[in-house]
């Protein structure tokens, strides 16, 4: 599929955040998120990242091999310490610009996407080459995952709204990546489906512990990073 018909799809995502964030006060950026460890402000800043990820694709080599969105989600548990960091170092230097820097860093994106163009290509991103379109699925896994993580940290506000478009790919993305973890995926799939999206989304990410009932075929998959 054509890599441009996923950039709408995070484009929208991105933009009822970015909406919804503008909101925020001081009192709300400063207050403790869900994350152990990070502030409200320092989850923005972290979103904010996902622009610039995008803004720095460049193509990659003729005949460079893309690897899987599994093996690229994979290396964000090592690199914990060090998303937290850049997190962190985006908000303090952003500081009062915080806001207005989220989005420009999607500004950014959809320019540097357009200059990549429409179709699908291996880009080089910050953990490997991959594929346009998968880094885009972890882009959009990112805002949908984080969106969830914004609405438990101030339940006091309405939360941000997850556009059905975007929580279904999220969905079936972390679908494909459980039939590679799942030792029966057939299974796994099977007790996936009869979830309800926000509480599979929130299982596969480990946002909320497993169920006592969870068939074991599901459960010896999740969380699947």
């Amino acid at each position: 599929m054509a890599a441009m018909l996923y950039d709408l799809t995070y484009a929208a995502q991105f933009e009822v955040l970015r909406v919804w964030i503008s909101g925020l006060d001081a009192d709300e950026l400063s207050a403790p998120s869900v994350l152990a460890g990070w502030t409200v402000a320092d989850l923005i800043g972290h979103l904010a990242g996902t622009g610039s990820s995008i803004a720095a694709l460049e193509p990659a080599p003729e005949g460079t091999d893309p690897i899987s969105i599994a093996t690229y989600v994979s290396n964000y548990a090592p690199a914990a310490d060090e998303i937290a960091a850049v997190a962190r170092d985006t908000t303090v230097g952003a500081g009062p610009e915080l806001l207005d820097l989220f989005g420009r860093t999607n500004e950014a994106a959809m320019s540097n996407l357009t200059a990549l163009g429409g179709s699908d290509r291996v880009v080089l991103a910050r953990r490997g080459p991959i594929l346009l379109s998968d880094f885009l699925d972890t882009r959009l896994i990112e805002l949908v995952v984080h969106a969830g993580d914004l609405a438990r940290s101030l339940p006091d506000r309405k939360p941000p709204k997850v556009l059905s478009g975007a929580a279904w790919r999220v969905v079936a993305v972390m679908r494909e990546l459980l039939t590679e973890r799942a030792a029966d995926p057939v299974a796994a799939l099977a007790a996936a489906s009869t979830l309800p999206v926000v509480e599979f989304i929130e299982l596969a990410t480990g946002r909320r512990p497993l169920p006592d009932g969870l068939p074991v075929a599901l459960g010896t998959a999740l969380p699947l990073f």
